[in-house]
């Protein structure tokens, strides 16, 4: 109109409704709530997989529902439901994990926007445990994009920490059921993430981790807790909730060895030859961190 208003007329039974996304039109049937309820009833890759781009596709782009899947511990939950569906994980799966975590279609511009994601619908060892080698490998070679040929290292870095990231790799690394190009992967994230922004906790993850790789590991049924200052440890929900669970390389959740002998080996070579390049590349408040913790 002349004011600069618009208006519409509607002839007939047309109606004029207002136009809602995704994220919005979703709120008055549940939320982001109802999508990690459906989650569970999935029963193929293929539902997993949609029902994964359908929670990306509400979330980006909506505060209100990235509040409320905060709010609700969404994410946590939907890592336990990934626990509990470990052999369905694929491929695409994994591209929407990434994505739900920040990695886009520009991955040199990637930046980590969603950390609790990132920390537990991927970084968490349980979630892989019965997944395809190649799927787990292409998990963690996404998270390697955020760190390598990445123009914002050292801020994803520093996002990735307030996750705990390094203890959680050291969980990782510590399952008797990785092979060596699973071991290589996570390793090489490990020694990125340590250059990309060096701290003490971090590189003394790394130590530790070799030192632990250096003694023979026998399994018991005594639960002990870990020893302070030595092998890295974490607190985790337990798959079903509850209380949780101290983990660390030396105790299992029953409190036994996690490393068996050949995959000690190798470990602690890849950990080793990390900590070398991680000195070579640290600038002098690196190197510095390194040689507290190494002596």
């Amino acid at each position: 109109n002349m004011t600069g208003g618009a208006e519409a007329s509607t002839r007939g039974a047309g109606v004029v409704v207002r136009l809602h996304t995704l994220g919005y039109a979703l709120a008055s049937a549940g939320g982001v709530g109802a999508v990690v309820v459906l989650m569970e009833a999935a029963e193929t890759s293929q539902e997993l997989w949609s029902l994964l781009s359908l929670l990306r596709l509400v979330l980006w782009g909506n505060v209100a529902n990235l509040h409320q899947m905060s709010c609700l511990s969404g994410y946590e939950a939907v890592g336990r439901i990934l626990q509990s569906k470990s052999h369905l994980l694929s491929q695409s799966i994994v591209r929407e994990l990434l994505a739900i975590s920040g990695l886009g279609s520009v991955p040199n511009l990637a930046i980590v926007a969603n950390p609790q994601a990132c920390t537990h619908m991927i970084a968490d060892f349980r979630i892989w445990m019965a997944a395809p080698s190649s799927v787990l490998c292409d998990a963690f070679a996404g998270l390697l994009v955020f760190l390598r040929h990445n123009v914002r290292p050292k801020t994803n870095a520093r996002l990735l920490q307030r996750g705990g990231l390094a203890p959680l790799l050291s969980l990782h690394l510590c399952q008797a059921h990785l092979g060596e190009d699973e071991v290589g992967v996570i390793v090489a994230l490990f020694e990125a993430f340590i250059i990309a922004s060096p701290r003490r906790s971090d590189v003394r993850e790394a130590a530790d981790l070799a030192f632990v790789c250096t003694h023979d590991l026998t399994p018991s049924t005594a639960r002990t807790p870990p020893v302070s200052g030595h092998p890295p440890s974490m607190l985790l929900s337990t798959p079903g909730g509850g209380t949780p669970a101290v983990l660390s390389p030396r105790l299992g959740p029953e409190g036994g060895g996690l490393l068996r002998p050949v995959h000690q080996e190798f470990l602690l070579r890849s950990i080793l030859q990390a900590l070398v390049r991680i000195a070579v590349a640290a600038d002098g408040q690196g190197l510095e961190v390194l040689r507290g913790v190494l002596d």
